[in-house]
């Protein structure tokens, strides 16, 4: 078979890889049932910047700079096919899903190309077809992977991130001397990466070890990081005019214990830390079964160790180099995620696994001749294939699963309360709940689009747990009359629980007894409750 015609075998994975990720969110149902954090807060600030005239951006958090710019791209793109007649902002709110579903289709075309593209990367710098395949495994590690692939989330564009991480790596190791100083374009080429992944979200930190302990020299490591700095700070210019907001916030996430800079000034809980590094390990089989082989095969080489020095081959040694920075890049991520855990901050560290144990099979077939790297190769794209399979049959089983409940109660409020006065809370299955959250991030654009919300529903008011505040788009800015007007209230209420909320209520409206029923519930842990509010 000609050369070129083994370029058609590496369409298979990526096209696989898209049409998973079209099972699955057809499995997940509409954003806003449940899961519009944090799709619904990027499409808002991607409508921000789509105006093209100074609308800044209210969320900065990841900060997902870069997601925010290709998202009001894409925005500004599709309003121009098919706008039906409105201006922007009014056409993006009326139909938040039908954008939603174009931008994260064009990511998933995004994605699938770059793996393709990989692919081919690793086929023309090692002329390995089962190598190029393998490699194209990368984004089926973790289902954490395939979630963020099925939302407009920074979490999506990291697989993009990290695919160019890969071929950059896969460039140094087959044509870099590394007896020789780092090639300039190699230094710029991880410099771009890495400003890139940073500007996409912050836990991509621990990658840029990688590069930072492979390039060569003092001078040249020094020029990696301030070329990085530079254009991190380039990447992130939509979230400037929030740049004081976002110092404070990393701050405190460095001081704080607890989720999203909250909890004691600790810096680490050392009992929560114990009980995440379990989770870390047990939630992902496959990236522990990783890290276990990379710690395995460092431990063998090191008791091996006068073997390696009195060798020639330099692509094993530099093999080995990579494969002990990758090993100490994957244990900061588990430290960092271990202090503030969320399993989907480890996704930077599972899309470099597959790299990873192919690094591992190189090293291991040099101390033992009896082990073919080939060999190694057919074994890890057979049990990569087996457990992604199960996880993407399990998981949409799922999927359809948490949707059909959501319906049951989006369904139930329809058909029994429409004329009620509904107050939903975070992360329950309600459209204009998500809207409203959504909005509260819109930064100097909060009172416009309100305006806009207005008069596309009724009055409204929701419940904010994690601060414990009501919020509203209502021209009737007293919240305590809004409340005391309408006293029998329907509350959708999510695992956070009812009890905060009627604390909240008493507090607001001035009173102590407001009493609840609950008269429906689904298997998400979702219920809809019946609110007295209480006598003064």
């Amino acid at each position: 078979m000609k050369e070129k015609h083994k370029y058609i075998f590496l369409l298979i994975i990526p096209v696989l890889f898209f049409f998973s990720g079209n099972l699955l969110k057809d499995g997940q149902g509409p954003y806003y049932l449940n899961f519009y954090d944090p799709s619904y807060v990027y499409l808002i600030n991607s409508l921000n910047l789509a105006q093209l005239n100074g609308y800044g951006v209210g969320h900065f958090d990841h900060p997902g700079a870069t997601v925010q710019v290709l998202g009001a791209g894409m925005i500004y793109a599709l309003h121009l096919i098919n706008n039906n007649g409105k201006d922007i902002v009014r056409d993006v709110l009326e139909r938040p899903e039908d954008y939603l579903k174009v931008i994260n289709r064009l990511f998933g075309i995004l994605n699938t190309v770059m793996l393709f593209l990989l692919g081919c990367i690793a086929f023309r710098f090692t002329g390995n077809l089962l190598y190029s395949i393998l490699i194209q495994f990368t984004p089926f590690t973790s289902m954490e992977i395939f979630y963020g692939y099925i939302i407009v989330t920074p979490d999506n564009f990291l697989i993009v991130v990290s695919f160019c991480l890969i071929a950059v790596l896969i460039y140094y190791v087959y044509c870099v001397n590394d007896l020789q100083p780092t090639p300039n374009s190699v230094i710029f080429s991880f410099a771009f990466v890495t400003a890139l992944g940073m500007a996409t979200k912050l836990n991509y930190l621990p990658m840029a070890v990688i590069p930072l302990l492979i390039i060569k020299g003092v001078k040249r490591k020094l020029i990696f990081l301030g070329l990085s700095i530079m254009l991190f700070h380039i990447f992130i210019l939509p979230a400037l005019s929030n740049y004081v907001q976002f110092t404070e916030w990393i701050t405190s996430l460095i001081i704080y214990s607890g989720h999203y800079g909250q909890g004691e000034a600790t810096v680490v809980n050392s009992s929560e830390f114990i009980v995440h590094l379990g989770l870390i390990f047990t939630k992902d089989t496959f990236f522990t079964f990783t890290y276990f082989c990379i710690s395995l095969t460092l431990v063998i080489c090191l008791f091996r160790k006068e073997k390696i020095e009195k060798g020639t081959d330099v692509l094993l040694k530099k093999q080995l180099k990579l494969l002990f920075v990758i090993f100490i890049a994957m244990t900061f991520q588990i430290i960092i995620v271990a202090k503030q855990y969320r399993q989907h901050y480890l996704i930077p560290t599972f899309l470099i696994s597959i790299f990873s144990l192919s690094l591992c099979a190189s090293v291991l077939a040099y101390h033992f001749k009896k082990l073919k790297v080939i060999y190694s190769y057919i074994v890890i794209i057979i049990l990569i294939s087996l457990w992604s399979l199960n996880q993407i049959i399990v998981n949409y089983d799922l999927a359809v699963y948490q949707r059909t409940e959501a319906f049951k109660i989006y369904n139930f409020i329809k058909d029994n309360y429409s004329d009620s006065f509904i107050i939903p809370t975070y992360a329950t299955a309600n459209k204009e709940g998500a809207l409203g959250f959504a909005v509260s991030y819109a930064g100097s654009q909060k009172e416009r689009y309100e305006s806009v919300l207005r008069s596309l529903q009724k009055d409204q008011l929701f419940y904010n747990p994690w601060i414990k505040k009501f919020e509203s788009v209502s021209d009737k800015p007293d919240i305590k009359s809004l409340l005391l007007t309408n006293r029998k209230i329907i509350v959708q209420n999510s695992a956070y629980g009812i009890h905060d909320f009627i604390n909240t209520l008493n507090e607001v409206c001035g009173v102590s007894n407001s009493s609840f029923t609950r008269i429906f519930t689904n298997g998400n842990g979702e219920c809809v409750y019946e609110v007295t509010v209480g006598d003064k």
